[in-house]
């Protein structure tokens, strides 16, 4: 499997709030994929470090298999961040 993304760890705290709390999280390339969860468990979040919009408390986010943990969204591949709400019946 080609990874596209890699979640190595990842937190990110605003003050005493921790919005993403050690995540471990592999996107393959050439896949669709989601992030689903309520309100507040840290999709927004996950998807701005992501996209170099936050830069993470600690651990490691890799692109294409390069450290871009620190990488601003003006350097990035990554240029936009599309989250929508939908109801999907289960």
């Amino acid at each position: 499997m080609t990874v596209a993304a890699e979640f190595q760890q990842v937190t990110q705290r605003f003050g005493d709030f921790t919005a993403v709390d050690a995540i471990d999280l592999t996107i393959p390339a050439g896949k669709l994929t989601t992030l689903l969860g309520p309100s507040g468990c840290g999709k927004t979040t996950s998807l701005r470090m992501l996209a170099g919009y936050s830069t993470p408390t600690s651990g490691r986010i890799l692109i294409d298999g390069v450290d871009s943990t620190r990488t601003s969204w003006n350097a990035a591949s990554v240029q936009a961040i599309a989250s929508t709400g939908c109801r999907c019946p289960l």
